[in-house]
């Protein structure tokens, strides 16, 4: 989950954004509502061709908090709890 959340900040950062301007074909569902959706072009890792993405507005702002509480979280000492010292 960490490193999904981690993919994605990092798509996401590189990602241009345009609202209403989507295509069309790219989201599911376009009959409901999809004037609505956000629409990044990323390129997948691996990748130099971009491809269209397009998420609702909540989806996107629940990837934007995981990913914060992600990097917030302590990270754990190699040797747990004694520290290098007790390595």
């Amino acid at each position: 989950m960490r490193i999904a959340a981690l993919i994605w900040l990092v798509l996401a950062s590189c990602a241009t954004t345009t609202t209403k301007g989507h295509d069309p074909n790219a989201a599911t569902g376009a009959g409901s509502g999809s004037d609505d959706l956000i629409c990044t072009e990323e390129t997948p890792t691996g990748s130099n061709i971009p491809r269209t993405v397009c998420r609702r507005p909540e989806r996107v702002d629940d990837a934007r908090d995981e990913a914060k509480r992600t990097f917030e979280k302590p990270r754990p000492t190699p040797c747990g709890s004694k520290g290098p010292a007790g390595c």
